[in-house]
């Protein structure tokens, strides 16, 4: 109760003492401390006092909250950089519209961009080197798989006895080579003897030319040819020539008959040793293993399988592997650090706000700037007592008249309560907002439009009331008093409903009593 009404009280009070103690004529007790609201106890008023009286009424009671609130967006949220230093690029400016993730600003990192990137560097060095020694030693695998399954399929081989297949083929090979070996014999032998039979001929035609070039020399008296006359000089010299040209052919033939002797004797010997490397091939399959070679294959298996071993092991290294690590691992270090030092957008929406310009120094998590989503609008409440806090539940209907619309009323609801679950250590933010979501109706909206809110929390439309100055509490009595004519009494009352202007009386009076009440408070509006 205001302390004007406390104060109008207390002087009633000491009238109403006062005039007992000289009257006599009543049986009231003398009061005692009010436990909470100083009340009035009946007896004669005060003369200088004029009782004011209320009609006991019917209608609306209704306990609500009046709040002021601004549209402001649904998503609306500081961003910042985690990290600390000087501003060194803003990649938007106010009203920007912008998408989730769109980098807007960075904070000057110092060296670490350089670290990071030379690290980044480093790494894509070393991968290329060891790439390129795996490649070289993938490749030393491969020829000692290849040198292994070579040494394996040899000693197989010694110690498998030979298919049937296999004797068929080498036989067929020595007798495919003797009867090539027969058949060039014999054609070289018959072109030898032709060319013997030629050689015979060459010489029967020399013999013959001989003596006819004799028998002419002889019938010219064998005189000089200066000496002859023309047809007998001619004659001899044609059978001069005919000698000459048997005698080159005798030489011709001589030859081509040493050709054939040497083809044939070249030939027979080609076509033998052919022959004897079949057999030999053949003779081998059948021949018994040699221990010595057996054992010359073991041990040659033996070193293909180490040298595949030992070069196998040589793929991994364990120095580069390490070394990649580590690069790996000092890469993500610093692109973590790198990435503090960026600010970027947490949703698709507009830039309401930029606090800092280039240049400036920043703390870490900071609020750089402001980012919204227009497309969704609430209305925000601001400094809310902690008692009126304590009766709002989220999802509760709220009455929302727009300043720019008074006469319509809209319907929203609580959305968010404020937070207050942060801390100095604590990544998690207050929000010290009450969040009212509405639908604006296909109002055009601006941010930080007025609102006025009303939230009910209980409503009887068709009440028994009261104003709150006709009600008094006095020793853990809650009553009215009540004007019967010409007296007054004090009579207990249930109460219901309370709000600023009424109070809902639930039984000890009706509709049309009338009671009386502080004196110097407003009359309240019926």
């Amino acid at each position: 109760m205001p302390k004007r009404v406390q104060s109008s009280i207390v002087l009633l009070l000491m009238a109403l003492a006062l005039a007992l103690a000289l009257g006599g004529c009543t049986s009231v007790p003398a009061p005692t401390p009010v436990s909470s609201v100083p009340t009035v106890p009946v007896g004669t008023p005060t003369p200088a006092v004029a009782p004011v009286t209320y009609t006991v009424q019917r209608g609306e009671v209704r306990e609500a909250l009046q709040l002021k609130g601004r549209v402001a967006a649904a998503l609306d949220q500081d961003v910042f950089a985690a990290a600390a230093g000087y501003l060194r690029t803003l990649h938007v400016k106010r009203s920007d519209h912008v998408t989730s993730g769109q980098l807007l600003a960075e904070i000057d990192s110092g060296t670490v961009s350089k670290q990071l990137e030379q690290a980044q560097i480093d790494l894509r060095a070393l991968e290329r080197a060891t790439l390129s020694t795996q490649r070289q030693r993938s490749l030393a695998v491969e020829a000692a798989r290849f040198q292994l399954q070579n040494a394996e399929d040899n000693l197989t081989r010694l110690k498998m006895p030979p298919s049937p297949e296999k004797l068929a083929v080498a036989q067929a090979k020595v007798d495919k080579a003797r009867s090539m070996s027969e058949s060039s014999s014999n054609a070289l032998s018959a072109a030898k003897t032709n060319a013997q039979f030629a050689v015979e001929r060459a010489a029967n035609g020399l013999r013959s030319t001989q003596d006819a070039y004799s028998q002419i020399v002889w019938a010219n008296g064998n005189r000089p040819l200066e000496e002859l006359d023309v047809p007998a000089r001619t004659r001899q010299e044609a059978a001069r020539r005919a000698v000459d040209d048997a005698q080159r052919a005798m030489e011709s033939a001589q030859i081509t008959y040493d050709l054939a002797v040497t083809n044939e004797r070249s030939a027979i010997e080609l076509s033998q040793r052919e022959v004897q490397l079949a057999q030999q091939e053949y003779d081998l399959l059948l021949a018994p293993v040699n221990s010595f070679d057996l054992r010359t294959a073991e041990r040659a298996v033996s070193t293909a399988r180490i040298n595949l071993q030992t070069v196998m092991a040589g793929l991994d290294d364990p120095t580069a592997r390490s070394r990649t690590e580590q690069l790996k691992a000092a890469i993500t270090e610093l692109q973590a650090e790198v990435d503090k030092a960026k600010v970027y957008a947490p949703f698709d929406g507009v830039v309401a706000g930029i606090g800092v310009q280039v240049g400036d120094k920043v703390a870490a998590y900071d609020a750089l700037m402001n980012v919204i989503d227009p497309t969704r609008l609430v209305i925000v409440v601001a400094d809310i007592g902690a008692q009126d806090l304590a009766r709002i539940a989220p999802s509760q209907p709220v009455m929302i008249t727009l300043g720019q619309a008074p006469d319509a009323t809209l319907l929203g609801r609580v959305e968010r309560i404020p937070s207050t679950q942060g801390s100095p250590s604590s990544m998690v933010r207050n929000d010290p907002l009450l969040r009212i979501s509405f639908d604006p109706a296909g109002r055009t909206l601006n941010i930080g439009d007025v609102a006025d809110l009303t939230i009910v929390f209980r409503n009887e439309p068709n009440a028994l009331w009261i104003p709150p100055a006709a009600l008094f509490t006095f020793d853990q009595r809650t009553f009215v008093v009540l004007q019967d004519g010409a007296q007054q009494r004090h009579v207990d009352v249930t109460v219901g409903i309370r709000s600023a202007e009424r109070v809902q009386i639930l039984s000890g009076i009706q509709a049309g009593d009338i009671v009386v009440g502080a004196t110097d408070l407003p009359t309240p509006s019926p």
